[in-house]
């Protein structure tokens, strides 16, 4: 159950900086929800740093963003030599209410990224069908969806969430969650890869290859030597699944 208590102008205790101090509900409102889309200049490069926000990376017709946002929580977006630069300032105070804020970044079909970055405080993101030399996520509560990405390295660092990478290739992976199950299903033959997984909490399913094993349990890992690639997965409490 959810109490909407912007139009109660009651006070609430908020901690600011080691101390207690009286919000009242006039400061806590919420705002408008606003939508719209804006054409970009090429770019090479994308960096996100959000604090709440639903992010979407997908091909398009064109290079384009569009938001749907409580209007206290809309980003700035800006193309700055190559990069595409998006950036969200934390609500003032105890920020309440509709925490409503989606985005999605469009690319042409066949392009080429040379990195994306992003740090995400709380949102999923979503990526499909892009190359991407480089990535690096971090989040701190949130799921992690990458579907048909081809690059070189892939880094995900997750608190809270779930992390599901597709028909990908990477040639080094590295995924580390503390909560949430880890998935890697690799578009190459992972027989060659050398490999460290590791769970203290969860089960390690090891599909299609001639290693297939579950395990349960605690203190549970699998090591793989090989030359062709790199996969590491760490998980406090989770599965791990790699196909």
């Amino acid at each position: 159950m959810h109490l909407n208590i912007f139009n109660w102008n009651i006070p609430v205790l908020h901690l600011k900086e080691h101390r207690l101090e009286f919000v009242s509900g006039e400061d806590l409102d919420a705002g408008p929800m606003t939508a719209n889309s804006q054409s970009l200049d090429a770019f090479s490069e994308i960096q996100i740093d959000t604090n709440v926000l639903e992010a979407t990376i997908q091909v398009g017709d064109s290079y384009g963003v569009y938001l749907d946002c409580n209007e206290k929580l809309i980003p700035t977006v800006s193309v700055e030599n190559g990069t595409l630069l998006v950036k969200q300032r934390a609500p003032n105070r105890w920020f309440q209410g509709s925490t409503e804020a989606e985005m999605t970044i469009t690319v042409p079909a066949g392009t080429d990224l040379k990195a994306l970055t992003a740090t995400h405080n709380v949102g999923d993101l979503n990526v499909e069908g892009i190359n991407i030399d480089v990535v690096d996520v971090k989040v701190n509560v949130g799921d992690v969806n990458l579907d048909d990405i081809t690059g070189k390295t892939l880094t995900v660092d997750s608190d809270t969430g779930d992390v599901e990478a597709e028909a990908c290739s990477f040639e080094k992976v590295t995924i580390k969650s503390d909560i949430g199950d880890a998935d890697y299903e690799s578009t190459k033959d992972l027989s060659d890869y050398k490999m460290d997984l590791k769970t203290d909490v969860g089960e390690i399913n090891l599909k299609n290859s001639d290693q297939d094993s579950d395990h349960y349990g605690v203190d549970h890992s699998y090591k793989q030597n090989g030359s062709a690639g790199e996969l590491n997965i760490t998980v406090d409490v989770g599965s791990i699944t790699v196909k």
